[in-house]
């Protein structure tokens, strides 16, 4: 817990008598409730907050207001589990409460892209509570996005590759020549540039005050357009103006890659997946 307010200031109670009691780990009885229960002894092993108001507090039940960091996640860099910002350590985790099995070198990958400084701030945090019970399939996809990473099967783990430039000839995972495709299949093709979207808008929670959390925009256009096609996303997970103008900007980038190259391989592409880097020869 990094902050608690009530009624935007826990002064005020406290003048008037209350109490608050806080236990970030849980495991310990609270004075306050023995006190006040004969033979109280609950000791509940989750973070949680005990508070006493006095009647002498002239007003309405109060405004309770928690700012919380997260679960404790697995960092196999360290190693330790601890809290964290980082949002592929938060998806491994989900995974690994799921029962799936999970490839952790390339969560190192994954969690070092996520932590690396872009204008001094790290190119992706995560703030985001899930209060929605879904599937781990489903929360895959939502941090498909959060990670900036794809999110793969690969030999039974779940893997992460980070979704960056990468260079050539380094990063090249296999040379498509003509005697790797089955004839007849290969196909170039471009989509129609009027369909694509000029200007992006990324919803996001500005944390900077925490007293007055509020949603704010970030927006990437495209110059020299005169009618513009919008796409707007909400990720309330993203907390800062820079993750999330980068976002808009990547999101505005890859919608006006048009070209599109289909074709079917033999056994050979086997070893492709999502993120692969081929070259085509054609």
């Amino acid at each position: 817990v990094d902050n608690i307010d009530v009624d935007d200031a826990t002064d005020g109670l406290i003048a008037a008598g209350g109490v608050v009691e806080l236990y970030p780990s849980g495991g310990v009885v609270s004075p306050l409730l023995s006190s006040a229960i004969v033979g109280y002894t609950d000791a509940p092993i989750a973070c949680h907050v005990v508070i006493r108001i006095p009647k002498t507090y002239a007003r309405s039940f109060p405004k309770v207001e928690v700012i919380v960091q997260g679960l404790a996640v697995y960092d196999p860099r360290v190693p330790t589990t601890a809290y964290s910002d980082n949002p592929v350590l938060a998806m491994a985790d989900i995974a690994v409460r799921a029962g799936w099995s999970v490839n952790w070198a390339s969560v190192e990958e994954g969690a070092d892209f996520d932590d690396e400084l872009v204008g001094g701030v790290k190119r992706r945090t995560l703030g985001l509570s899930l209060v929605e019970p879904r599937p781990a399939e489903e929360w895959a996809k939502v941090f498909r996005v959060y990670t900036g990473c794809f999110i793969v099967w690969e030999n039974g783990e779940l893997k992460f590759i980070p979704d960056k430039a990468m260079t050539l000839p380094g990063d090249l995972t296999q040379t498509i020549d003509v005697n790797a495709i089955v004839a007849g299949t290969f196909r170039m093709r471009r989509r129609n540039p009027s369909n694509f979207p000029t200007t992006v808008i990324v919803e996001y929670r500005d944390s900077s005050d925490d007293n007055n959390w509020r949603t704010e925009r970030a927006v990437v256009e495209t110059e020299g357009v005169l009618s513009a096609r919008v796409s707007r996303v909400s990720l309330p997970g993203i907390h800062n103006y820079a993750q999330a103008y980068r976002e808009a900007k990547e999101r505005l980038n890859k919608f006006s890659k048009d070209l599109i190259v289909e074709a079917t391989l033999f056994d050979e592409a086997l070893e492709l997946q999502i993120g692969s880097i081929v070259r085509i020869i054609h």
